[in-house]
């Protein structure tokens, strides 16, 4: 039985994420309400901050280590809050390091071309399991569901956070390409 509520999470999720895509380009904004113009240089840092919390979110979860611990001085910032080994099968962890360490080798590659020597600057991150559970709330409109959502719990809660990140991900970069 668990494994059918963790796929009705997975549907649920997957449903909200993309009415929110298809719903973003017909809303209409209010006088308060007014979207701020980033600059590209705004979308590409905001773009490998995406890459670092990626990172981050799978190699913490599957092998217990950042980016600084699989390749010291990549990412400068603070050590995220919350990142946990998640309770997953030896197969999908050896799937999600290799995808961990995908991320890593994009930021070596972001890094080799901008031609610097400096760190890449990392924002605070938080991994913890109960900021998942809010979205999983949100998603559900409740204020707590008993039990509460762990995403580190399980192989299927794991995987449909990992691709929510994945597809949020490259929704974000196919949305922003037009616009640089």
């Amino acid at each position: 039985m668990a494994n059918r509520s963790c796929l009705l999470y997975a549907f649920v999720l997957l449903v909200a994420f993309q009415s929110s895509m298809i719903m973003s380009n017909t809303v209409i904004h209010t006088p308060q309400c007014r979207p701020v113009a980033a600059s590209s240089r705004d979308k590409i840092l905001f773009s490998i901050n995406l890459l670092i919390y990626k990172a981050e979110f799978f190699l913490r979860a599957s092998v217990g280590v950042g980016i600084n611990g699989i390749s010291p001085g990549l990412v400068q910032g603070p050590v995220p809050i919350g990142g946990t080994l998640a309770n997953i099968t030896n197969s999908a962890r050896r799937i999600i390091e290799e995808l961990g360490l995908a991320t890593v080798g994009h930021l070596r590659a972001i890094k080799q071309v901008l031609r610097s020597n400096l760190p890449l600057p990392g924002p605070q991150l938080d991994l913890s399991a109960q900021v998942f559970a809010g979205f999983v709330n949100l998603g559900f409109n409740v204020s707590t569901l008993s039990p509460p959502f762990n995403i580190y719990a399980n192989t299927p809660s794991f995987v449909l956070a990992a691709e929510a990140i994945s597809a949020f991900t490259v929704q974000y970069y196919a949305g922003i390409i037009l616009r640089l």
